[in-house]
This record gives structure tokens, sequence and C-alpha cells, in this order.
């Protein structure tokens, strides 16, 4: 597995030039045990260096090491772990050391900033354990105490169950306005939460239906009533192919494809 990989199955990802993005797992694994997690799955396949790290949290910092692809692409980091999870991360081929969650954020905001041709998307369920350190740029400009400006991040949910509402509230206390954040409603299991107003280009919401074996459809009135509550409070709405191309009443609908701007 390279530290880059083309994500056909990731339509929300998709290019200017229409073809797919990138996903770059410098850190995988997570702790949290979701039932319906595909990346649990993926690993416990053991295959490449998930035979040695399984799905427990690992830092793969060789990963760092290795540029984007070059040109303008949307890259999905992490989607084999989770940034801000609230616990130690193993080291991959580094056996002596542990780091902790700031540390590894440390790495990867700094990784981000030296490309800004790339849109960088980031989803978490710890909300809370996001970190805004100082950044220096190669070029010796400074620092600031703030995000990359070409990172977008955000959160997961599954609907108004108490765990996706308390990590909206959390989202909700810790995001700042001028950042582009991206909420994903995957699976939809439940009807969306209330969501708090983005200025335009500022926010985006990704809808897609659970996947895998004993995969429940969502409901027609659940989608629907998501993206009518996103385009009153401002977000953009990309309804995933698994729900686009579903059987009716979901496939057959008109459902919206709005992009979140590069810039």
């Amino acid at each position: 597995m390279t530290a880059f990989n083309r994500c056909p199955g990731k339509d929300w990802l998709v290019g200017d030039d229409g073809k797919p993005g990138y996903t770059f797992n410098p850190l995988t694994g997570c702790l949290y045990g979701c039932p319906y997690c595909y990346a649990r799955r993926f690993a416990q396949r053991g295959r490449g260096r998930y035979a040695k790290t399984g799905f427990e949290p690992t830092v793969h910092f060789d990963r760092f090491k290795v540029k984007p692809p070059k040109g303008q692409h949307r890259i999905f980091v992490g989607n084999m772990g989770d940034v801000c999870g609230n616990w130690t991360w193993a080291n991959y081929g580094v056996e002596e050391l542990s780091w902790g969650p700031g540390t590894i954020q440390t790495w990867l905001w700094y990784y981000i900033e030296a490309y800004p041709a790339c849109q960088f998307i980031m989803l978490t369920k710890n909300p809370g354990g996001l970190k805004r350190i100082e950044i220096l740029s190669d070029e010796g400009k400074g620092g600031y105490e703030d995000l990359p400006r070409n990172l977008v991040w955000g959160i997961s949910l599954t609907g108004n169950d108490p765990v996706s509402v308390e990590r909206l509230r959390m989202f909700n206390e810790v995001r700042h306005p001028a950042e582009r954040v991206v909420i994903s409603y995957e699976p939809v299991l439940s009807p969306l939460p209330e969501l708090p107003p983005v200025e335009s280009g500022m926010g985006w919401l990704i809808i897609g239906a659970q996947t895998g074996p004993g995969a429940i459809p969502p409901r027609l009135g659940w989608v629907h009533a998501a993206c009518e509550i996103s385009r009153a409070a401002g977000w953009r709405v990309w309804v995933k192919d698994n729900i686009v191309n579903a059987p009716p009443p979901l496939g057959g609908v008109e459902w919206p494809r709005e992009q979140l701007p590069f810039v």
C-alpha cells in the first residue's frame, strides 16, 4: 500500500478535472468500535502493514516523507483512523517511541500547509481533540495559531442519536467561522439534527447510506429533510452514489451534488 491511493469509491472527492481524489493515511487504527466500520473490516484482512499493526492506532512516519501527486487534488486524510482520537499512538517501524495525539497533529498540520495546491479533508468523531497549534512555514514567513488554510475538517454523524448530537454540540464549540468544515452524515441511521448556519462556501454536508453486510437503506424522508436543513443553514450538499444509484424510492431522484470550492 502506497502513501497516496486513488479513491474512485469516494465520489465526493472528485476533482474539478473529473478524476477521483486520493486518500492519505499517515496514521491508521481506531478504538471507537463502531459496528458499521469499513476501515476495521479492511484492516482485519491483515494485508500489507495491517498484518503487523492490526487496527491499533499507529503512526506511519515514513509516509510524511512522500509528496502528494502533482497538481490540484482533493485528499482525504485518515480514512483508516481518527487524527483526534483520545489515545496514544504506536509507531510503525519505531518501536521505542510513543506519541500523543497533539504531536501527530503537529506533524500533519505542517505537512498539509506545505502543499497549498491540494485540499485536504479530515473527519473526526472527537472534535474536542482538535488542536490548533503554531505552524511555521518552510519559507520562514512566521507562524499562526490556526489550522492550515487548505484543510477542510469536520465530523461524522449518523443522525439524532445522543452520541451524534453531543458530537455536533462539541463541533459547534470548537469550530471557527473562518474555517471550511464538513459533516459526513453516513451511514444515515436516523434524522439529521439541525445544523449551525455557515457562510456561503464554508460548509459541506455529505450524505451516504450504510454499506457492507446487513446494510439498512436510509429512509427517503430523512434524506430529503437533511437536504432542506442543510440548504436553510447555508451548507452545500453532496448525496453519494450509494444513494443516487440505489433502487427506488431512493434512486431515480435528482439529489444535490454540490462541491465545496477549492479556495
